[in-house]
């Protein structure tokens, strides 16, 4: 999409009262807005959302949304009006999370360079809503990458447990098949082999730090037994558990 056929028409920084709510409307122009503070619920085109801090809604040019602030944690946002033909920009997301905190950044520099008006007009301002589409754009392989250090951190606590990809999908909080598919393209491995890899890895961790027996080392890591985890291992390092260990003792005895 060509960022530089992007003009921003107007932003603004909201902070309204407890009580505060949009009716239902429609602009012809695209509308963004970043929340900085606070919590919001949102509804475009019939659809409800529950906004807290990082979140970001996109309104496109004719859709129906409405507003409503949280009188419990008082919302606080960027508001943003642009106009922009490019067909591209329907296939963008109405829900994304502004994970690293950059177009709350580069918000607050369009603000700062706005006037009373709340229109940019300096090259400066121009120049940092182009960052600010770009930003936006790449948020949903930002996520999609999120999703997998997200699940494997989630994988690495629960390794005891029997996990199945329903759990998976569970904590990455995606649809099973949506989940399944976009963990593959991401990674090269379907969720369970990444576990099972995981899984591995703190055994080798184990035999190497602990004197654990196999057994132990299997329940702690979720492999069932010792026959299990013998074969996994062989089959992955190319060397069964007590060579590895072995292997390591010895190396540890001639060093020291």
């Amino acid at each position: 999409m060509d960022i530089g056929k992007a003009q921003l028409l107007t932003i603004g920084w909201i902070t309204p009262g407890p009580k505060w709510s949009l009716p239902l409307q429609t602009h012809p122009y695209h509308e963004m807005v970043v929340l900085c503070r606070g919590r919001m619920q949102v509804e475009i085109d019939g659809k409800k959302f529950a906004g807290e801090a990082g979140d970001v809604f996109f309104y496109r040019k004719g859709c129906v949304h409405t507003e409503q602030n949280d009188h419990r944690n008082l919302m606080a946002i960027y508001g943003l009006a642009f106009s922009w033909n490019d067909k591209g920009i329907a296939s963008m997301p109405s829900h994304l999370r502004d994970s690293r905190g950059r177009l709350r950044q580069l918000g607050q520099w369009m603000h700062e360079e706005s006037g009373a008006d709340m229109r940019v007009q300096s090259g400066l301002g121009c120049e940092i809503f182009r960052a600010f589409l770009a930003e936006w754009l790449a948020l949903p392989d930002v996520q999609e990458h999120m999703v997998v250090e997200k699940v494997r951190r989630f994988m690495r606590g629960h390794l005891s447990q029997p996990l199945c990809l329903e759990d998976l999908a569970t904590a990455a909080g995606l649809s099973k098949f949506h989940f399944l598919r976009v963990y593959k393209q991401l990674t090269g491995r379907t969720p369970t082999e990444d576990l099972r890899i995981l899984r591995l890895e703190a055994a080798r961790h184990l035999l190497m730090t602990t004197n654990s027996p196999l057994k132990i080392i299997a329940e702690m890591i979720g492999l069932g037994d010792e026959v299990h985890l013998c074969r996994l291992f062989k089959s992955h390092y190319s060397m069964t558990p007590g060579d590895l260990r072995r292997s390591y003792t010895k190396s540890a005895s001639e060093r020291n």
